[in-house]
């Protein structure tokens, strides 16, 4: 009941100022533990209240959402508080709005497509490991494209509820407006990851013996190699590093048929045999220093 009044209220504050739940681009839940799931937020029960106002025939639009579990909150007895970030579309531009009340602050080309990308990744594009998202002020421009086209198209999204979200994000961009945020992309200075987690502990040694059955497609360096498909690795946050080794192990990477080059990466991945093997490659790669700079994409 709480989610649901909390849900009304939202909707009629967008309403106020002329905007709707399908402007709605990033979501965060702050849920109470209840004594009643033993000391567990309710997130089922938040869930069944979420499905009634987004993904629906009348508004179909599911937002980036994280939820996290909180030990109180300021309005003693509220269960539930939800924070969003918005984005509306406008003609020849979008609009980021930041509070009931606040201006609307015009938002033109790339910089009104990267709106919904910094709510997760940063206005550096350097990530959030607490919303799962990596590093991509690091990545090569040609492996944006193809990664963002992926989630678009549906090639990817179904590994897990990150991919998901970033499918979702994804399918609002026509080819133009991936060209206008890869380009923007771009134009920031590669940089490492922030360690925001605790740092991948491996065998450092050993997974520089692993690493050269990978040195192939990623560069010896972890540089990356456009010619052979395989992205930069240094630099990237060794937490997604790990995620997505696992995810071509366990086979939820690639979830389409229609990504060869993701088939040849699960073949390669399952040949680090254990999840040790994982971290002592990652721990590896942890220790080379990030391109300097990117080679700029040829678009016909």
């Amino acid at each position: 009941e709480q989610t649901l009044s909390v849900l009304r209220q939202l909707e009629s504050s967008l309403a106020s100022m002329g905007l709707r739940l399908g402007d709605v681009a990033k979501m965060t839940v702050f849920l109470v533990g209840d004594p009643v799931l033993g000391g567990r937020m309710d997130f089922d029960g938040f869930m069944a209240a979420y499905r009634q106002y987004f993904g629906t025939e009348e508004q179909p639009n599911l937002p980036a959402r994280s939820a996290v579990q909180v030990t109180g909150l300021a309005n003693e007895g509220m269960l539930v508080e939800i924070e969003v970030v918005l984005a509306r579309a406008a003609t020849g531009a979008r609009e980021a709005v930041a509070a009931p009340g606040a201006p609307a602050t015009g938002l033109h080309s790339a910089d009104a497509d990267f709106a919904y990308c910094t709510v997760c990744h940063g206005s550096e594009g350097l990530g959030n490991a607490a919303v799962g998202a990596p590093n991509i002020a690091v990545l090569e421009p040609w492996y944006l494209e193809r990664q963002l086209e992926a989630y678009r198209d549906g090639i990817r999204g179904a590994e897990d509820d990150y991919a998901q979200e970033m499918q979702v994000v994804a399918a609002r961009f026509d080819d133009a407006q991936i060209d206008a945020i890869v380009d923007y992309i771009a134009s920031f200075s590669p940089k490492p990851r922030v360690t925001v987690s605790e740092p991948a502990q491996g065998d450092i040694e050993r997974g520089r013996e692993l690493y050269t059955a990978c040195a192939g497609c990623h560069g010896t360096a972890a540089q990356g190699n456009e010619a052979a498909g395989g992205p930069t690795l240094a630099g990237q946050s060794d937490w997604y590093l790990v995620r997505q080794l696992e995810a071509y192990i366990d086979g939820r990477r690639p979830s389409s048929p229609a990504d060869p080059r993701g088939t040849q990466m699960a073949a390669a991945a399952r040949m680090l045999e254990t999840r040790d093997a994982v971290r002592d490659v990652v721990a590896h790669i942890g220790t080379l220093a990030a391109p300097s700079a990117r080679t700029a994409l040829q678009r016909d």
